[in-house]
């Protein structure tokens, strides 16, 4: 895709969902397997979800150790959708985890992670 793309999607009443709207970027952190736990924490409503958090920034913004991988994003359009906004933003900077990070899902109410299809 050219430029690189994301989309993300955030509920319009979220504290978050402000902030991008005044600041116009984001850093998209992409959960490894392992990090249910802390996905559950970002899952909850409250203003101050890094406040016990590990994280430093990378290029300004929030960046969390041991994730899959990492992009800084500009927001080019957003759009409303229902109770939520699909944020539309241009990739800035993406690096990839360390290691072979499997990424976080979340299915049927609960997280796990990719698995190859049988051929």
């Amino acid at each position: 895709m050219t430029p690189p793309m994301v989309l993300v999607s955030l509920g319009q009443r979220s504290h978050l969902l402000a902030v991008i709207r005044r600041s116009g970027r984001f850093g998209l952190n992409v959960l490894g397997a392992h990090q249910a736990d802390l996905a559950s924490v970002f899952a909850r409503s409250g203003p101050d979800k890094f406040d016990r958090i590990d994280w430093a920034p990378g290029g300004g913004l929030p960046r969390l150790p041991d994730v899959a991988a990492w992009f800084a994003a500009k927001v080019a359009d957003c759009v409303d959708a229902g109770d939520h906004t699909v944020l539309l933003a241009h990739v800035t900077a993406a690096e990839p985890g360390e290691g072979s990070l499997r990424p976080l899902t979340y299915h049927r109410r609960s997280y796990g992670t990719h698995t190859p299809l049988a051929q």
